[in-house]
Parts: C-alpha cells; sequence; structure tokens
C-alpha cells in the first residue's frame, strides 16, 4: 500500500504538469476510508461536487468530464470538473478529481497526462513494495529511474505542444526622425564662423553658422556703382531726345537690377538657419572655418524632436511572417529599463546585405513620444506574430534548417 506522503507528493507532479489546475483530490477506493481525500493544495476542503464526481467516475468505470462556467477573465477557457477511475496496481476503486480551467480542444491532452500519471502511481508503489521486502530493491530502482526519466520527457513535450505563447520575432532597431531635413551650402564659398553641431537642439530661423560673404559684398558694391553710372547716362541720353541709346541703358540697368537681386539672395542665405525645431544629427563645422564648399554640400542634417520612425532590420527568414499592423515592444540600449510599445506601418521590399544574411526594413510608428528619446538610439525589437505551441515557438527554426539541410543533400 503507498503511503499517503507518497501520494501528496503524486498528487503534487501531476498539479504541476498540467496547467491551470484550481483544486484536485485524490478519493481512495478502499471501504471505510471513502471520505478520507488528500487534496491538493493540502489546505483545501472536500466538497460535495468533487464526491458526487468521484462517485460517478467510478460507477461508469471511465472519465467523467463536467463544465462548471465560463471563465470570463480568459475568452474561450471553460472551467471543468475531471474525475478519473485510477487504474495504477493497488489502487482499485481510487479515483483523481481535477477543477481547471482550460480550453475544449485541450480535454484530450489533460486526458493523456492523467493515463500517463498513472504509470508514474505504480512505478511509486513498486518502489514502495521493494523498499519493505529489500530483495527487488536493486533492480527496480534504475529501471523506474530510467521510466521517470522517459516519462518527464513526455510530458514535458505534450505540455509544451498544448501551452500556447505568443510568437515574437526579434530584430535589431535604431530611432530616426519622420521627418529628416538636410541643409545643405546656398552658395560655393567659405565656412566663415559657425555655432552648432550634431546633438544640439535648436529652434526654427535659429543662426547655425555663416558662409564668407566678403565676395558678394565687393560684387555688390560694383553693381551697384555700375547701376548708378547706367542710369546717369540713360538720363543724358533722354535729354539728348536719343531713345535708341536710352533703350540701351535702360537694358544695361535692368541688368545690373538682376545681378544686385541675385546677390542679396545670396546674402541673405550666407547665414544657414535651423528650417524646424529640432535636434541636429549631423554636421559639426566648428573646426571647419575657413573650408572652403561648393554648392549643394550638405551641411547638417535636423529631425524633429517629438515625431519618430523605428526602423528594424527583420531577418529574411522571419520577414514573410510580418505585415503592416502588427504591434511589438522595443527595448533600447540608451533607456534599458523602459519598453516602448510600437505598430508595424511598412514592410518594405528593399533589404540591407549583412554579414551572414540579409536583413529587410521594416518601418514603424511609436504609440507614445517620449522626452529623452533621440534619432540615432538603438535597440531590440521584437514583433508579435501570432499565437503558437511553446513546442513550435523554440523549435521551429532547428526544424526549418534541418529540413533546408535535407533538401540541398537529398536527390
Amino acid at each position: 500500500m503507498i503511503q499517503q506522503q507518497h501520494i501528496h507528493s503524486w498528487l503534487n507532479l501531476v498539479c504541476t504538469m498540467i496547467q491551470g489546475v484550481q483544486h484536485a483530490a485524490y478519493v481512495p477506493g478502499v471501504a471505510g476510508d471513502e471520505f478520507v481525500v488528500l487534496h491538493w493544495p493540502e489546505d483545501a476542503e472536500t466538497s460535495d461536487e468533487f464526491l458526487a464526481a468521484a462517485r460517478q467516475a467510478k460507477e461508469q468505470a471511465r472519465p467523467l468530464i463536467q463544465a462548471v462556467n465560463q471563465d470570463a477573465a480568459e475568452t474561450g477557457k471553460t472551467d471543468y470538473i475531471i474525475a478519473k477511475p485510477i487504474q495504477a496496481e493497488g489502487q482499485d476503486g481510487a479515483v483523481i478529481v481535477l477543477r481547471l480551467s482550460m480550453r475544449p480542444e485541450q480535454q484530450g491532452g489533460v486526458l493523456h497526462l492523467l493515463n500517463w500519471s498513472e504509470k508514474w502511481l505504480h512505478l511509486l508503489g513498486e518502489a514502495t513494495a521493494s523498499a519493505k521486502t529489500g530483495s527487488r530493491l536493486r533492480d527496480k530502482l534504475p529501471t523506474s529511474r530510467g521510466w521517470l526519466v522517459v516519462l518527464s520527457l513526455f510530458v514535458l513535450i505534450v505540455v509544451a505542444s498544448m501551452t500556447m505563447g505568443t510568437d515574437r520575432v526579434s530584430a535589431p532597431a535604431f530611432l530616426e526622425g519622420s521627418v529628416q531635413r538636410v541643409i545643405v551650402a546656398p552658395f560655393e564659398g567659405y565656412i566663415d564662423s559657425a555655432t552648432k553641431q550634431a546633438g544640439d537642439t535648436v529652434e526654427q530661423d535659429e543662426v547655425l553658422a555663416e558662409m564668407d560673404a566678403q565676395a558678394l559684398r565687393l560684387s555688390q558694391q560694383q553693381y551697384e556703382s555700375e547701376r548708378d553710372e547706367y542710369d546717369r547716362q540713360y538720363r543724358q541720353a533722354l535729354s539728348r531726345r536719343d531713345m535708341a541709346e536710352a533703350h540701351i541703358h535702360k537694358l544695361q540697368i535692368n541688368q545690373a537690377d538682376a545681378q544686385l537681386s541675385l546677390i542679396r539672395q545670396k546674402l541673405d542665405k550666407a547665414l544657414i538657419r535651423a528650417p524646424m525645431d529640432g535636434v541636429l544629427i549631423t554636421g559639426d563645422l566648428r573646426r571647419s572655418q575657413g573650408a572652403p564648399v561648393k554648392l549643394g554640400d550638405v551641411l547638417f542634417e535636423v529631425a524633429p524632436l517629438d515625431s519618430y520612425r523605428l526602423v528594424i532590420h527583420v531577418d529574411e527568414r522571419d520577414v514573410g511572417n510580418v505585415a503592416a499592423g502588427v504591434q511589438g515592444l522595443v527595448n533600447l540600449r540608451a533607456l534599458p529599463n523602459q519598453d516602448f510599445s510600437f505598430q508595424v506601418v511598412k514592410v518594405s521590399p528593399v533589404f540591407e546585405e549583412q554579414l551572414d544574411s540579409i536583413a529587410y526594413r521594416v518601418e514603424a510608428s511609436l504609440d507614445r513620444p517620449h522626452p529623452a528619446l533621440r534619432p540615432g538610439m538603438q535597440g531590440v525589437a521584437k514583433i508579435e506574430i501570432g499565437q503558437r505551441s511553446y513546442l513550435w515557438i523554440y523549435l521551429h527554426e532547428l526544424y526549418d534548417a534541418i529540413r533546408l539541410w535535407l533538401w540541398k543533400w537529398l536527390p
């Protein structure tokens, strides 16, 4: 006969392996001991519904499954009472009763686990009998241990295949401004001074640098003098009533005005200003004073402080599971104690070659801004792609690798 402490240990193991168990009881079948019920947890009390379920399962000699009520906390799950007669040797008439929350399709898996648990109880009975007689202990214990290892591994696989979890794709990510404005050299010339560098916060129209405008001012004086001379000659021609010569001087005046207008525009642009409020993400001209620049050379890049785009580089093996609209979390190196939620906006067909793989660009938007965020911050993003069993989550990469290897080598 198995001692009560061993049955308690067995009952605890069963409730640990089966997910969602709220209350369990072992109802022995020996006459006179029917109400000596062992519980998990041990401080639980015997309920009439448990005893009724145990009697009914014993009478019909097969498992009994009764739905109790719909669980409002988790959609799709129901509370059940499961009573199953124990078929292990020396346990005639005993019944195990469980109250647990599960989905209807999980009933078969729970019954399989209960069938396997009876094997454990049988092995426990053999080990107890061998310990009492002292004759078969040396032979039985190695066999029992081997069975326990095999059964434990099998139970682990069954539980992992039945338990559902959220599958996530992990990939490196970095922040960039939703809008990045490029500030270029307005004309060919030299850098006269610069006051800002990458990382500085700037306001709209704030001066970032200044171009050397001495040559422009000299040209302005030259064209102003020429215009005054053309204007004097134009008036003299009018006084002589020489309309042809007056017309020529008028055209020369217009040409000088056009050159002066162009020079004034360049002088206005000699002060390089920020196009919007934001932060400079590239550019440091403080050590480049006097350096020549050409028209269109990039001097600064500025991005807004309150609008970001999260760029995720997803491996080619996982990009097929990612679609616009899915959610995820990102953890940044600069803020490791805080996760930021995001939503995928676009899966781009553009890819980048990395050291040992190909990654595709996935763009996402953060659900809420944070004052500590800055463009260029890097971290790791996890994109939620659905509910799958833990067995699939942890082993599908190995399965895919083996399948690809077999495809490569098999004829």
